[in-house]
């Protein structure tokens, strides 16, 4: 799991690079204190409304999770994805 995690985050920060979308991984920077099975990731200025529709076909994503808090993130929506997420996406994300 931890490994399509990895492909998929890195798949999605090179992909806002290219947009000019600024993109930050959320959780802790030790990977071995990130649970292998999701992934949340900040992106600035966008709307969550419109890119969740965008995504729908591809992924399961949500705006923001039961354990988001209101500090340190960044002004635009903060998508959070699993391990089903990660299943569908497997080969889209290379």
């Amino acid at each position: 799991m931890r490994t399509t995690r990895d492909r998929l985050q890195a798949a999605l920060l090179e992909r806002c690079a290219a947009a000019g979308v600024e993109a930050r991984v959320n959780g802790p920077r030790d990977d071995a204190r990130r649970l292998p099975n999701t992934l949340s990731i900040s992106l600035r200025g966008l709307q969550a409304a419109p890119l969740l529709t965008e995504v729908s076909d591809v992924l399961a994503a949500s705006a923001g999770s039961a354990c988001h808090a209101a500090g340190g993130a960044l002004d635009g929506p903060t998508l959070s994805f699993s391990h089903d997420t990660c299943a569908r996406t497997s080969d889209d994300a290379r």
